[in-house]
């Protein structure tokens, strides 16, 4: 049985007790299309916001926050929340340093905005999943299709073969590939080019969009998938026994910013194209918003047939 393992995350950000969630076997809460929509727009809200721009800045990351295409709108449904809706599930992964303000304040911002738009009293609940079991993307697919998460707020890089399996909002955030060599072989892999051999050993979070760009573009280095997070990957840079990792440029100039005095002589490359991120829900919908939509469908049909009738 596949199992998703969560830990409560309070206000302050400490941990409480750990849960133990089957996708299979949880009961789903009624996701509407209407459900969705107020989410999407809502989303796209907070990521063209002042408050949102702060935060960013606030953390010194230099990179823009993407502007939301139209297809995400502006006008809310009508409200999709109903009265026993008490709270919104915020999903995302154990967060590693600088995420952990992002990924909250994402999901915050997002109840405020709802909690103003709908004169509700929404509180953001936040969870977080244990990615070791089934990885990262497929954790967070699990999380929102599963019912359990209303709403994974990671920053999940937006790609097309993603797309067709949850439902993206409104990016919020946009980066760069990079490359965290280590101090094994120093005079060695030292560009993007050069780490594409078959001596070459490449440590990545497994399940990430970095597993696949890693297969991609270093298909001749040695590859080791791991599954405990980012965190977990830069053991293998301080102890020498991989050369490099692959992951955001955030998060790998954060991290050897404040572990400089462990890794000396590491150093960070960027590489490939910029790309956006941002959250998640599902592409699930209740029997009701599907029903609702085939009788859109059939009201159409039938004032076509009525117009070429007549």
């Amino acid at each position: 049985m596949i199992t998703l393992l969560l830990l409560l995350l309070v206000a302050n950000v400490t941990l409480a007790e750990q849960q133990d969630i089957s996708p299979s076997t949880t009961k789903r809460t009624s996701v509407s299309v209407g459900f969705t929509k107020a989410l999407d727009v809502g989303m796209a809200q907070v990521a063209t916001s002042d408050k949102w721009q702060q935060i960013f800045e606030s953390l010194g990351i230099p990179f823009n926050v993407p502007k939301c295409s139209s297809k995400f709108g502006s006008s809310f449904p009508s409200n999709p929340f109903p009265s026993s809706k008490t709270q919104l599930n915020i999903c995302y992964e154990e967060p590693a340093q600088v995420w952990a303000s992002i990924f909250k304040g994402a999901g915050d911002l997002l109840v405020e905005v709802l909690n103003k738009q709908y004169s509700i009293n929404l509180k953001a609940n936040h969870l977080i999943l244990n990615t070791t079991e089934l990885g990262y993307f497929d954790s967070m697919k699990a999380g929102v299709d599963s019912g359990l998460c209303d709403i994974c707020t990671s920053n999940i890089i937006k790609t097309q073969t993603r797309a067709e399996q949850v439902n993206m909002n409104c990016p919020y955030g946009s980066s760069s590939l990079a490359f965290l060599r280590s101090e094994l072989d120093p005079s060695r892999f030292n560009t993007s080019k050069e780490l594409n051999n078959t001596d070459a050993i490449i440590v990545v979070y497994g399940g990430t969009y970095f597993e696949t760009v890693a297969r991609t573009m270093f298909p001749a280095a040695k590859l080791i998938l791991e599954p405990g997070g980012y965190d977990a990957t830069y053991g293998y840079i301080k102890d020498k026994r991989a050369h490099a990792t692959i992951a955001d440029a955030v998060d790998l100039s954060y991290w050897l910013k404040n572990n400089k005095n462990q890794c000396t002589n590491c150093y960070i490359r960027f590489f490939g194209d910029p790309y956006e991120y941002g959250s998640v829900t599902t592409k699930l919908y209740d029997s009701e918003g599907t029903k609702n939509g085939y009788s859109m469908l059939m009201l159409l049909l039938l004032v076509l047939f009525c117009l070429f009738n007549i």
